[in-house]
């Protein structure tokens, strides 16, 4: 068989009042202590390398952030550097914007094994191979009020398979009642992904910055276990109504490097980040006629994400993509019909997601409490 399991099309266009949090606060926050001599330009070639690009000690989002003068350094009385500052004053304020485009999807080709057992069992069984590929530009801006403005544009892609295996059993004690079980073990994944970044900038200098080529990275992703439960009541030849209970457990998930790197931080940030997830379904079918039949149904999906959760990017990071969602909820409404002759039939659905995210353009803990 073959499904197309997910779409990620889709596009966001997210703007915001005037407010003091800017992105240029979270670069200088972000770099900290990170040495001047190491990000100015002017001191390259140094220690093999030609740029500070290329210097591993280095965040690519830093050198950015300095290149375009988007931060400031700070010196003490003695003249010693200390940290880095926003280049804004303490009251100025910024107009930012947000557009994000998604493309892609995953596909599933599987391969299943069934049995009946006297119509009072039926088991099964299917090897699932995958398919993803996900592609996203983002364009993150801001407008200075003092004058002046920057705009970071974020490419990432990712691609690659995984596989997996699925049993579940369906059981009829009595003729009206379905009890169902089922088991997907975790997906194990083998992804690769590209990131590149430009950035453009109107400050005390005006022009842009590229990102090195393409960077490149491949890992392992190993997406948690799922346990479905459900039941189903049959209303003789009218129809059924049907329930089923969805869990999984998303701290379970694990990311481990081809090449052997330890992705522990990472993992414990999954484990303390993400939760739990229960789905609840609810649907039901009504015959109107030997041929045809209407059906409509109700999910809600329990919040991915925590309270602590948030995007921590490496000191030495080559992403430059701040901006992360928080998931809430997702209820979905769905509809349909079908029609039924002995030697063929067609069904028609329509779904409608309803889902509640936050989006955060960056990560604001730790020099500002509150972002709107």
């Amino acid at each position: 068989g073959y499904n197309k399991l997910m779409n990620f099309n889709r596009t966001s266009i997210i703007d915001g009042n005037s407010m003091q949090a800017s992105i240029t606060d979270f670069m200088a926050s972000f770099t900290g202590t990170s040495s001047v001599n190491d990000l100015e330009w002017d001191n390259y070639p140094q220690n093999g390398y030609s740029n500070p690009y290329q210097n591993p000690n280095l965040s690519w989002l830093s050198v950015m952030a300095d290149y375009g003068r988007l931060m400031n350094p700070v010196y003490d009385a003695n003249n010693q550097f200390t940290n880095w500052a926003s280049l804004l004053d303490a009251n100025e304020t910024v107009l930012p914007s947000y557009y994000l485009k998604e493309s892609g999807a995953v596909n599933e080709f599987s391969f299943g094994w069934s049995g009946n057992f006297n119509h009072k069992l039926f088991i099964g069984a299917t090897l699932n191979l995958q398919t993803l590929y996900h592609d996203m530009v983002s364009v993150y801006s801001e407008q200075f009020s003092g004058g002046g403005d920057m705009k970071l544009i974020n490419t990432l892609s990712t691609s690659g398979n995984g596989f997996n295996v699925n049993f579940g059993l369906i059981a009829v004690p009595v003729e009206y009642l379905r009890l169902g079980f089922s088991v997907h073990t975790p997906m194990f994944y083998r992804l690769e992904q590209v990131n590149y970044a430009t950035m453009d900038f109107n400050t005390t200098v005006k022009g842009s910055t590229n990102t090195p080529a393409d960077n490149y990275v491949q890992y392992r992703y190993q997406t948690p276990f799922q346990f479905n439960a459900s039941a189903a009541f049959m209303a003789g030849d009218k129809g059924f109504v049907s329930a089923e209970y969805v869990y999984r457990n998303f701290q379970g998930m694990k990311m481990t490097d081809v090449d052997g790197y330890n992705f522990s931080d990472v993992n414990s940030d999954i484990d303390n980040m993400l939760d739990a997830v229960n789905t609840f379904k609810i649907g039901a079918e009504y015959r109107l006629t030997n041929n045809f039949s209407l059906r409509a149904g109700f999910a809600n999906v329990s919040n991915l994400t925590n309270d602590k959760a948030e995007k921590i990017l490496g000191s030495t990071t080559v992403r430059t993509d701040t901006e992360y969602f928080t998931h809430n909820k997702t209820n979905y409404i769905t509809a349909g019909m079908g029609y039924r002759e002995n030697n063929w039939y067609v069904d028609m659905a329509y779904t409608n997601r309803l889902l509640d995210e936050d989006y955060h353009a960056f990560n604001t803990n730790g020099f500002y409490e509150t972002y709107q």
